[in-house]
């Protein structure tokens, strides 16, 4: 067990890893419940309980092959545990780019004259290939996002109240699926350079110009903060990271920040924080506490 404490100004102890589980590995799931663990070194074909190969696996992406399609859709699910992220390009050649602690259940191939449509639970970016007979569509738990071939960004995960939708090229309309409370009776619409935050409990949506870098960054490994309390950015460096923290310092709750980081450290990133409202942070394992100074 590793036990590092930090204050503000403090000297520093290289932040290690415990022991990992099979929840801090990528995890490919077939139609049958058969589970596959995913490295992101090597390469490696992906084939069906037939033998048949639908894709390989190359480093940090999955391509899959667009070839004759069954008779009923066939549904793969692929899982990325937090601290990590993964690229997969699905048969019909929609790039799609997972972030930490997100999944996406996807068809192995999509049927034409039928509706491409994916599951989406956490946040992804999608750089969807045209198609206009068949619009591809973004399912989460409370709102579908429909498109005939764009690039944008949805954040849905679990937790989290509202579902983001960033759209940084093309068009996209949003809807109900039922899944939640409130109800809208027609589609709305976003143009590009808007985000659309959607209600889970209201079923309403705020819409607003917005910077699109700051909500696709994290597909080149970076994280960026805009006016976000520390509440909130609490949640993307658990996501990040792949660790547990525990504010003991309420006061630091509703404080805003502002900040960007390529590929600083948790400590780094903590520390870089602390330098705006002082705080002590102690690491133990996998879990961060943190208290007042």
């Amino acid at each position: 067990m590793i036990l590092a404490i930090y204050g503000y100004n403090q000297l520093t102890i290289p932040f290690e890893r415990t022991v990992k589980s099979d929840l801090d590995v990528i995890r490919l799931q077939f139609d049958n419940g058969e589970i596959h663990f995913l490295s992101v070194e090597g390469e490696k074909p992906i084939t069906d309980a037939q033998g048949n190969v639908m894709g390989k696996k190359e480093g940090n992406k999955l391509n899959y092959q667009n070839s004759k399609p069954e008779g009923k859709l066939i549904y793969n699910t692929l899982t990325i545990p937090f601290g990590k992220r993964f690229e997969i390009t699905l048969s019909d050649g929609t790039l799609v780019h997972l972030n930490a602690g997100s999944s996406l259940k996807y068809p192995v191939n999509f049927q034409k004259g039928k509706k491409r449509e994916v599951f989406l639970k956490g946040e992804a970016f999608f750089d969807v290939s045209e198609d206009k007979l068949n619009p591809f569509v973004v399912s989460t738990s409370g709102m579908d996002v429909t498109v005939l071939g764009t690039e944008f960004n949805v954040s849905a995960y679990p937790e989290d109240s509202f579902i983001n939708t960033v759209l940084v090229e093309g068009s996209v309309s949003l809807t109900s699926n039922g899944n939640n409370l409130g109800k809208v009776n027609s589609p709305l619409l976003l143009k590009p350079g808007f985000k659309a935050e959607w209600d889970n409990l209201s079923g309403k949506a705020n819409i607003e110009d917005v910077d699109t870098n700051i909500y696709t960054s994290w597909t080149s490994g970076k994280l960026i903060i805009k006016n976000l309390p520390f509440k909130n950015i609490i949640k993307r460096l658990e996501r990040n990271f792949n660790v547990t923290i525990e504010n003991n310092y309420k006061e630091l709750d509703e404080q805003v920040y502002t900040a960007s980081f390529n590929d600083e450290s948790i400590v780094e990133v903590l520390s870089s924080f602390a330098e705006n409202k002082k705080f002590d942070f102690i690491i133990d394992g996998e879990k961060i506490m943190i208290n007042q100074p």
